[in-house]
């Protein structure tokens, strides 16, 4: 999933890795180029969050609540 906020991109990705058996997957949240936040694992409600300050000094907090099901 990808999204533009306030002239970045966010995007977060989601792979099918061994270290789970395949059972579950790992999440990443990426910042324009950056990877910022991963979850993962034999769970429910991954959350991922960051906290980012823009050209002001405002402080925002970002989070992808995600519901992850086989």
């Amino acid at each position: 999933m990808e999204a533009e906020w306030n002239g970045h991109k966010l995007r977060v990705k989601g792979d099918w890795t061994a270290r789970w058996l395949f059972l579950a997957p790992d999440y990443e949240l990426w910042i324009d180029d950056d990877r910022v936040d991963r979850s993962g694992g034999p769970r429910l409600h991954p959350k991922l969050e960051a906290v980012v300050e823009d050209e002001d000094g405002e402080i925002h907090h970002i989070e992808a609540d995600i519901l992850s099901i086989i």
